[in-house]
């Protein structure tokens, strides 16, 4: 390892405990039902993950006398959105419902940030056209999973998982699939959250991400950053355990649980 950057792996010349895992992860993303099980964890540990993060601000809000039926509103739509992935079928109703369910976290989201940024919606780099302009609500989150990437990264490397070889997200060459699969669960806790207040309590402090300026840049990772390594335990541990808890799956001595953050 260099820091959080896994390097490389010495694979022993005896069929070890890696190579045995790699097997079976590779034997259970050719079962479709192993997908869909796996895909479905990911996905549900997302959208209640993002309900926590809507949740804290539904509290605050009806506790200020503000406005907040249109966020109970959509509370209950990722509760009835739960309960619909339970019946998912297949790998690609499961991210239909991911989609679904995202447009209207981020639209909520978007009121929740000072209007001045610009944040209408959420645009990840795949989607940004060539020429267009990100508001800097945007590019903070880009930075963001950018961090949560390597974190998770490590802990899938150090859980002996192959992180080519994914569930969800389908596998291309050169693309960390499973990398991207155990991303989504902690997107909004380590990432949305804690840059949402840091939006809300001085947003002047990020306007300059649009120049990449590097003291802007650096408050971002600053954020992040103390979110993963701090609380007890860290985030960063936790993505550890959760890697370990995949792997011990994909060789069937138990079974995947998602990370639910509690309110």
């Amino acid at each position: 390892m260099n820091g959080n950057k896994p390097i490389a792996r010495l694979i022993q010349a005896s069929y070890g405990s890696a190579l045995k895992t790699w097997l079976h992860q590779l034997k259970k993303t050719h079962k479709k039902e192993e997908r869909v099980e796996l895909a479905r964890a990911f996905i549900e540990g997302k959208i209640h993950n993002q309900r926590v993060v809507i949740a804290e601000y539904y509290k605050y809000y009806r506790a200020s006398g503000k406005s907040y039926h249109y966020i109970s509103s959509t509370m209950d739509y990722m509760s009835k959105a739960l309960e619909e992935l339970q019946r998912a079928s297949s790998v690609d109703d499961i991210m239909n419902l991911e989609a679904q369910v995202a447009r209207e976290y981020w639209k909520i989201v978007s009121s929740f940030i000072p209007s001045e940024i610009g944040f209408k919606q959420r645009i990840p780099r795949s989607r940004q056209h060539p020429g267009a302009e990100l508001d800097c609500f945007n590019i903070a989150l880009n930075i963001g999973y950018g961090i949560l990437k390597s974190i998770i990264w490590r802990a899938i490397f150090l859980a002996g998982l192959n992180p080519y070889v994914g569930f969800l997200h389908k596998s291309r060459s050169g693309r960390m699939s499973l990398v991207f699969d155990l991303m989504e669960e902690f997107r909004p806790i380590a990432v949305d959250k804690p840059l949402i207040a840091a939006f809300r309590k001085n947003y002047k402090q990020f306007e300059k991400l649009k120049e990449n300026d590097r003291e802007s840049v650096r408050n971002v990772w600053k954020i992040i950053v103390n979110r993963l390594y701090e609380g007890k335990p860290p985030l960063n541990n936790i993505t550890v355990e959760q890697a370990r808890l995949l792997a011990k799956h994909v060789r069937g001595t138990d079974v995947y649980k998602p990370y639910r953050a509690k309110w």
